[in-house]
């Protein structure tokens, strides 16, 4: 963590916001302790984007699609001109995107989001089993990078065998080169193979006279206006589900460990009542979200804090610095599994509400109950931890643990 004398020091550097930088990757909260004190609404001339860091911009940003609009994507960078192909309803504003959205929710019911539990069980338990007797692993390798994509695989119907493989082209596109805005080779490569796959299946599914019950039948036989939905739409969900569905949620179960493990306090609370586990989910989610920020193009000139944002400029909303604003948590830089989490935006708010948190949030304690079913404590080997680098997911790659049984 930060000392006061690294903070001190970092205070007196120019105030520089590098979604790209991997310093900034390790701890970006001084950053933003920074800029919600001295520039609320920031702006980086290098990379030509704004970015606001309060929560209650924030807040109002995410509420006010008509200002803040998605049609950009969520992303600082773009890999295609047709940001739809990747985002879905993520690149997609209203009326469209409510239309869009009306789909995608009859098909992500909490019935079916509560019918995996009893897979989501047993997956864990396949894993867990296979755990080397020592208890030595890879957290993430061995299970939390795991146990997210076979779920939305099953949910979207992908068979056993192509899992690690779309796992794989998932965690490639979002790797980021060190300070840089360019996409690497590798990602753009890794998002075409993601289009390609889903677009084959997509193809197969409607020349096909097999039954599925699954999500990419259910929406394959969805209509929009009387019509069924045209085949780049259902790839492009697809999309969308294999990446964000995934990601995020195997870097919060990381997470969680980690700041467990950091502040063995609150470990204790959870070893002691199982009941806990939820709480931990949810400060986990707000100290130190997986998305820490997500992108929005202005649609007409706006000023906050005597800043001018012009229209058509992206608009970085820095979910991570919200999330540890001290105007609206108490002491918001303490991991305390006893804090009222209602205010945290990690999952957004209004029209762009995750569709996934229900499910992000079950997995996250399921995936937790069943690991300490079976395992008593646990160590992190911090000499043997690595990040990910991404201009807008934080967590780790490599998570070495030993695990001690019970």
């Amino acid at each position: 963590m930060t000392t006061p004398s690294d903070a001190d020091a970092r205070s007196r550097e120019p105030l520089v916001l590098n979604p790209y930088d991997w310093d900034f990757h390790e701890d970006p909260y001084p950053t933003y302790r920074r800029l919600r004190e001295e520039a609320p609404v920031y702006y980086n001339a290098e990379l030509d984007f704004y970015a606001l860091s309060r929560h209650r911009d924030v807040l109002e940003a995410f509420k006010d699609w008509e200002t803040f609009s998605n049609r950009g994507g969520v992303a600082l960078e773009n890999t295609t001109d047709d940001v739809a192909s990747v985002y879905f309803i993520l690149a997609m504003d209203p009326p469209r995107h409510h239309a869009m959205r009306g789909i995608i929710r009859k098909v992500f019911t909490p019935r079916r989001v509560a019918q995996l539990e009893a897979p989501l069980r047993r997956l864990c338990r396949q894993y867990i089993a296979a755990f080397p007797t020592d208890g030595a692993a890879d957290f993430i390798e061995a299970f939390a990078g795991r146990i997210p994509m076979d779920i939305i695989s099953e949910m979207i119907g992908v068979p056993d065998c192509d899992r690690d493989m779309i796992r794989s082209w998932a965690n490639t596109l979002i790797e980021r080169v060190d300070g840089s805005p360019r996409i690497p080779a590798a990602a753009i490569d890794a998002s075409i193979n993601l289009l390609g796959y889903f677009g084959t299946m997509v193809g197969e599914r409607r020349r096909g006279t097999a039954a599925h019950d699954d999500l990419t039948t259910a929406v394959l036989d969805a209509e929009l206006d009387g019509e069924r939905l045209q085949d780049a739409d259902v790839v492009s969900f697809l999309f969308l589900m294999s990446v964000a569905g995934n990601e995020t949620t195997a870097k919060l179960l990381a997470n969680m460990l980690y700041w467990a493990d950091r502040n063995r306090p609150q470990w204790a609370r959870v070893q002691g009542d199982p009941a806990m586990i939820p709480r931990w989910v949810e400060e986990t989610l707000r100290y130190d979200n997986s998305t820490q920020i997500l992108y929005r193009t202005t649609t007409r000139a706006i000023t906050l804090h005597g800043v001018s944002i012009p229209a058509d400029k992206k608009v970085a909303l820095l979910v991570g610095a919200a999330n540890r604003d001290e105007r609206v948590f108490l002491d918001p830089d303490r991991y305390d599994l006893g804090r009222d989490c209602k205010d945290s935006l990690s999952f957004g708010k209004g029209v762009h509400f995750c569709l996934g948190a229900a499910l992000a949030r079950l997995e996250g304690h399921i995936c937790m109950d069943e690991l300490f079913k079976a395992y008593r404590d646990f160590e992190v080997r911090h000499d043997g931890l690595s990040r990910v680098h991404s201009s807008n997911v934080r967590g780790f790659k490599h998570f070495p643990v030993v695990l001690h049984r019970r």
